[in-house]
This record gives structure tokens, sequence and C-alpha cells, in this order.
């Protein structure tokens, strides 16, 4: 099983720098992913009505200061202080964005980085968040299939059309084309019923977050028969998984290692200094990259 690191989000140069120095030694040190999440607005907590999925409570953890830069910007900017760990969005929001800006921006990263772009998508939970972009929340299930459709269209095809029930495009051409071939991959995010079942029918990947190892392995055991329905296998789908507890369990680990996940996200150490940062990836590398070789 390889490990991923979810990075923090800077908000000043030196946060950029510190961030930067995390990402040159994660690099070097084998981890397989950085995934930097989304989101373009965020409201006072006490004043949305939107749940969040990842809490007890169900209240947002993130307060309306808090910074968040674009994920392609900053990927493509951490891709060219690197060379082999591989840089995916984790998640896009992609149903409140537009489909070819957003083919475009996956397509630049994989370009700059030599092939390292992991697409991660999701719709989402903040329903202020979408009404703040005139997008509706309502029906961004299916936006979001039609929308993968449609990218990975103009990715792979000579001359791309779509014609479905919330976008349309006349035949267009989007050059250049991915690095990777056929394309980078596609992971999708959530743990719902409809999520699961996105995976099964559009997924390269699945991206779950904020899992014990029993939810995840409950999740497999009902992602398996959607993936039959498509005349498809765990085995043809990455997985990923991560924990939203501050402290990572080895046995935890382990337990996802056996279940057949493909990657463990960790979260990034990048409470203290860009040093203390380093010392703590280096444990991570011995406690867990050691544990779990081969």
């Amino acid at each position: 099983m390889d490990f991923g690191l979810f990075l923090p989000q800077p908000s000043d140069v030196d946060e950029l720098e510190k961030l930067t120095t995390f990402v040159e030694a994660a690099d070097e040190r084998g981890f397989r992913t950085v995934w930097i999440g989304e989101h373009v607005v965020l409201f006072d907590v006490d004043q949305l009505e939107s749940t969040y999925p990842y809490s007890e409570d169900g209240k947002s953890p993130f307060p309306a200061e808090m910074s968040w830069m674009g994920p392609f910007e900053l990927l493509s900017f951490l891709a060219g202080r690197t060379s082999r760990v591989r840089l995916g969005t984790g998640i896009v929001l992609l149903p409140q964005r537009n489909p070819l800006y957003t083919a475009k921006s996956v397509t630049t990263l994989d370009f700059v980085s030599g092939g390292r772009a992991d697409f991660g998508v999701g719709v989402g939970w903040m329903a202020e968040e979408y009404e703040a972009l005139g997008v509706p929340f309502k029906g961004r299930g299916r936006r979001a299939d039609e929308y993968i459709q449609l990218i990975r269209t103009l990715w792979t095809e000579e001359t791309a059309s779509f014609s479905g029930e919330t976008y349309e495009l006349k035949p267009a051409k989007q050059r250049p084309y991915p690095v990777q071939d056929p394309h980078p991959p596609i992971f999708i995010g959530g743990e719902s019923d409809a999520a699961l079942r996105r995976v099964a029918r559009l997924g390269d990947g699945w991206f779950g977050w904020g899992l014990s190892a029993e939810q995840a392995g409950e999740r497999l055991e009902r992602l398996r028969p959607m993936l039959a329905e498509n005349d498809r296998e765990l085995d043809d789908v990455n997985l990923v998984v991560g924990s939203a507890q501050e402290e990572n369990d080895l046995e935890e680990l382990k337990r996802c290692a056996e279940l057949g996940f493909d990657q463990y996200v960790l979260r990034a150490p990048l409470d203290g200094t860009a040093e203390q940062g380093v010392a703590e990836l280096d444990r991570y590398a011995e406690t867990f990259l050691a544990a779990l070789a081969g």
C-alpha cells in the first residue's frame, strides 16, 4: 500500500515556503501523492445551514477567514519543485465548475508535471457555495456524471462533442492532450451510495475520506456489487482512503492494506516549523512505510 499526504492550505508566503519544503521532502522519501482540497468561498460557520458530513455535530470546521488557494494553481507550482510525487485534487467540486476550463486545468497540470496529475472530483456539501456561484445545488450529481463524460471526451477524442441534460458542446477540439494515456485517472470522492455508484460507472478510482478501517471495509462491500453491475471488479478501481482522525493508527493502516486499499492518505504534519514537519515525515516513513513495505 502506498501513502499519500493531505496538505493544508498556506495563507502567506512563509507558509507557502514551509509547505514547499515539506512537499519536496515527501517527494524525496517516496510518498505517492499529495492531495489538495477546494473551496472558492467560505461563510461564517454559525450562518451555514448546510451540514458538514465529516463532523459529529454537522458543523463546518472551516472558518470564513481560512485560506484556500486554487488547487490547480498550487499543484502546478509544486510540480516545478518535485519530480516523482503525484499531484492530486482531493477533491475539486466538479458540478460547480465550468467543465471546459476544468478539463484544461487538469491537462495543464498533467503537462507541466510530466504526467503526474490525479483528478479527484466530488459533488460537495455546501449549498451556500453553489448559490454564491450561481449554480444550482439540486441536480449536482447528474451534472457531475455528465461533466466527467464530457471531460473524458475532450481528453481522448480527435473532435469532442456532447449532448446531455446539463451541458451541450458542439464539435470542438481542446489541445494539448494530457500526457497520461489515455488520460489522468479520475478519482470519485464521497462515501454515500450515490458516490459509490458514480465510482462503479465512471471512476478510475475511489477516494474515501474520514473513514475507519471498519467503515472503509463496509463501503467496499457496498461498492463490490455496484461494480459487478457495470462488469467491473474492485481490482479495476484504484482505492484510496484517508482517516479524519488526528492521530494515525498503524493497526488501522494495516487493516486497510489487508482490505486491498492501494493508498492511505495521512494528514500532513505541518503545525510547527518546516523542520519539525520534515522530522515528522521521517517518522511517518519509518513507522508506516517501513511497516507496510511490500
